[in-house]
C-alpha cells in the first residue's frame, strides 16, 4: 500500500532517525512536524499510515485467534501462528519507533466496546512483546518458505529482526548474537550477497535475489 510503503510510513521512520533531515523548509508542514518530533493530531502522514498498521495488526490477531481455536498439533499450526506473530511484531516495531508509547492490542477484537477505553502502553512493554513474538517466530517458522519466496517470513527473517530490535534497544551483544547466527546459517536460509549492489534496485530481478531477507509486494494504484 502506498500509505505504508510510499511517501508516508517509510519517510516518517527515516525522518525520526539520524538518517535524513529536512533541508528545504518549504516542504509540507506534516513532514517538518515528523522530522522535528512535534506532530499535531491531524498530521496527514500519521493519518495515512496509523490506521493502516492497526488494520494489519487486527488481521494478524484474527489469524492467531482462528489458528489457536482449531486445536491442531503444535507442529502443524504453530508455523502459521508464528507467521502471524512475526507480522504483528513487524507492525508494532514500525509504530513504536515512530511514537514511543502506543496502544498495544494482542487479541482479536470481536466487541469494539472492549477497547473503547484503551490507553497507551509504555514503549518498553511494547518492545518486550515484539521480542516475544519474534522469538516465537524464530522457533517455529521454517528455514525457507515454499519456492523460497521472500515475502513470507522464515527463521532467518525473525532472527534478523531480533538483531534489529536489540540494536534499537542498545542491547549490542544480543544484536550481535542474532546477526551472527543468521550469517553462520546463511546457506540454510539461502542468503548470499549480490555481486553487484545495484541489483537490489532492479525491479525485474527482485524475485530472484538471495540477498533479500524480507520483501513486500508493492500495490500501486493503476490508471483507469
Amino acid at each position: 500500500s502506498e500509505r505504508v510503503w510510499g511517501r508516508q510510513s517509510v519517510p516518517a521512520i527515516m525522518l525520526r532517525s539520524d538518517m535524513v533531515d529536512i533541508g528545504d523548509r518549504g516542504t509540507p508542514a506534516e513532514r517538518q512536524q515528523v522530522n522535528d518530533f512535534n506532530m499535531d493530531d491531524d498530521n496527514g502522514m500519521v493519518r495515512a499510515f496509523w490506521p493502516y498498521w492497526y488494520q494489519v495488526i487486527s488481521a494478524a490477531n484474527a489469524a492467531i485467534s482462528g489458528a489457536e481455536s482449531l486445536g491442531l498439533p503444535e507442529d502443524e499450526i504453530n508455523p502459521l501462528i508464528a507467521e502471524a506473530r512475526f507480522i504483528r511484531a513487524f507492525s508494532y516495531y514500525h509504530l513504536v519507533r515512530n511514537f514511543g508509547d502506543i496502544p498495544y492490542i494482542d487479541f482479536f477484537i470481536t466487541d469494539p466496546n472492549t477497547v473503547i477505553g484503551i490507553s497507551k502502553t509504555p514503549a518498553a512493554d511494547v518492545y518486550a512483546s515484539i521480542l516475544a513474538d519474534l522469538e516465537f517466530a524464530k522457533q517455529w517458522l521454517p528455514d525457507q518458505q515454499p519456492s523460497d519466496v521472500r515475502s513470507r517470513a522464515t527463521k532467518g527473517t525473525a532472527a534478523s529482526y531480533l538483531a534489529s530490535v536489540h540494536l534499537t534497544l542498545h542491547d549490542y551483544q544480543q544484536a550481535y548474537d542474532e546477526a551472527k547466527w543468521v550469517i553462520d546459517n546463511r546457506d540454510i536460509f539461502n542468503y548470499s550477497l549480490e555481486p553487484d549492489f545495484q541489483n537490489l534496485f532492479r525491479a525485474e530481478m527482485a524475485d530472484d535475489l538471495t540477498e533479500t531477507i524480507f520483501s513486500l509486494d508493492f500495490i500501486y494504484p493503476k490508471s483507469p
